[in-house]
């Protein structure tokens, strides 16, 4: 049994270039608003910004944005 609980370990990992994510936001109201996305650009820090950012293509949108790491959730790992 105890070999069980170790194979279901959570491993954490960075996200990388090519994962599918949801993108979780609020609109005007307060209300949530989900769309998807794709990583294109590798986790970034800078001195002006608390949380790491990554850049992200909306797949709805059909742009790229800058999408703070607290904001995503994982869909499907590239």
């Amino acid at each position: 049994m105890g070999d069980d609980v170790e194979s279901c370990k959570i491993e954490p990992r960075e996200w990388q270039k090519g994962d599918i994510v949801k993108v979780n936001a609020f609109d005007i109201t307060g209300l949530p608003t989900y769309s998807y996305g794709i990583i294109v650009g590798a986790g970034k820090e800078e001195q002006q910004r608390i949380f790491p950012y990554y850049d992200v293509y909306m797949l709805g949108a059909g742009i790229m944005e800058t999408v703070e790491a607290y904001n995503l959730e994982i869909i499907s790992s590239a």
